[in-house]
């Protein structure tokens, strides 16, 4: 399972998510192909969305700084249809492997008229949206696999990255953390970072200046 954070304050207990993904039948295949994405805001198109699976494994989260029982609400239903994809991807297999060509062309036809059907009708009534809600509701008195996380913020001298290549490449590096730079009075001002996010950063400058850095939150 890969994680992609853009915003720290909510840390995913992974092994107690991994654990709850097993113990409700998903394979060690899927739980290692999952890849979640958390992020504060939601995407342009749909500013207000709290959370969306997209095929074939990922699950975006948009937390909108909402409690934690929102969050955990929004990853419940989204591990949901993620198992619906699992289940409709099992059928097409199966179909393929025993139907003849012309049964299966029928078969593929009937499925896509039903999801067609499915995307057109009123959302709260969808089978699929009806059943992820119910299953997250039969899910929310467990223990909610996210807590809160102090949030840290860093200044480092921009005569420590003199080269354009250093600075890139330092750039990188937040952005692969998830942090915000922005520049100001000779400094790199680096936010929205979680303490070990801040401690990788450090071990990138020391590796990148030569310098050795003594790190102070």
């Amino acid at each position: 399972m890969r994680l992609h954070s853009l915003d720290k304050r909510y840390a995913l207990d992974r092994q107690a998510y991994q654990t709850f993904l097993s113990e409700q039948g998903f394979s060690d295949s899927a739980i290692r192909a999952l890849n979640i994405s958390i992020r504060a805001s939601g995407p342009r198109e749909n500013p207000t969305l709290l959370g969306q699976f997209r095929p074939p494994c990922s699950i975006f989260l948009y937390t909108h700084g909402d409690r934690l029982s929102e969050i955990n609400d929004t990853l419940l239903h989204e591990t949901r249809h993620y198992w619906q994809e699992l289940e409709q991807e099992q059928k097409r297999h199966t179909a393929y492997a025993r139907l003849p060509p012309r049964a299966y062309q029928k078969f593929l036809q009937e499925w896509f008229a039903q999801q067609y059907q499915e995307q057109t009708c009123d959302y709260w009534e969808r089978p699929r949206e009806q059943d992820a809600r119910a299953w997250a509701a039969r899910h929310a008195s467990r223990p909610l696999f996210f807590s809160w996380q102090q949030i840290y913020s860093t200044q480092i001298p921009s005569g420590w990255l003199p080269s354009p290549e250093q600075r890139k490449r330092f750039e990188r590096q937040v952005h692969h953390l998830g942090g915000l730079m922005k520049e100001e009075d000779g400094h790199y001002v680096v936010t929205r970072l979680a303490r070990a996010d801040v401690e990788k950063l450090f071990a990138f400058l020391q590796q990148a200046t030569g310098k050795a850095l003594v790190l102070a939150l």
